[in-house]
């Protein structure tokens, strides 16, 4: 993760905009990750992709089964397995960024989406 190598090497990084980040809250949608995971039809995949977007009409076949021909890559789906060790404690976010966060003391800023719904804003974070 960025933010973490930002802290294991502040005098390399001059300043540092996170867009969405995970790790500064407990909240993700477990439900979403482990099903984007483990899709292999659009029956499965649609629905979860629709979570990504406000008008989620922008789901178009194509979409869905373009990432179903990315999925099926060799190695894909063993790295989203991977991933969801490294993103998920349970149900709840696994990353701990705000633990390193205050070691990287230089211009830093972070924003996520008010109706992001697989990585929600953390209260009193904006």
């Amino acid at each position: 993760m960025v933010a973490a190598a930002a802290a294991r090497a502040p005098d390399r990084v001059a300043s540092l905009t996170l867009l969405a980040p995970a790790g500064f809250g407990p909240d993700a949608d477990a439900e979403y990750l482990r099903g984007f995971a483990g899709a292999s039809s659009r029956r499965e995949l649609k629905p979860l992709l629709g979570r990504l977007f406000a008008d989620e009409s922008q789901v178009t076949r194509q979409l869905v089964d373009d990432l179903l021909k990315y999925k099926r890559l060799d190695g894909v789906t063993e790295a989203l397995r991977t991933l969801l060790g490294t993103l998920l404690d349970g149900d709840r976010q696994a990353i701990d960024t705000p633990r390193c966060w205050p070691r990287y003391p230089r211009r830093s800023s972070s924003c996520g989406g008010a109706a992001d719904r697989i990585l929600p804003v953390p209260e009193g974070r904006s």
